[in-house]
């Protein structure tokens, strides 16, 4: 599931990328997760130590939830349009 996902991104990510090109969109989001995986890690273990590895599961959950509800509160992700499937002849 990863490996479709990662491509779903990758094609969204280079058809919409800036002006700058989409070489500087992916180093942006490489940045990110190379920063924010590292950070996450090195936070679990005295997270789950002080409140516990259900506290920090759940805590963990929440802000998963937070994340992909605050990207669907952007008017851009919610109506991101996918030309080769709008252009496409309808199936049946």
């Amino acid at each position: 599931m990863r490996n479709a996902n990662w491509s779903s991104w990758r094609r969204a990510a280079s058809r919409k990328a800036s002006s700058s090109g989409p070489a500087r969109s992916t180093s942006r989001d490489a940045l990110g997760s190379f920063i924010a995986i590292p950070l996450g890690e090195v936070a679990a273990g005295p997270v789950s130590h002080a409140i516990g590895t259900r506290g920090a599961l759940v805590g963990a959950s929440a802000l998963i939830l937070v994340a992909a509800l605050a990207a669907l509160a952007s008017r851009s992700v919610r109506t991101l349009v996918n030309e080769e499937t709008s252009a496409a002849e309808p199936v049946g």
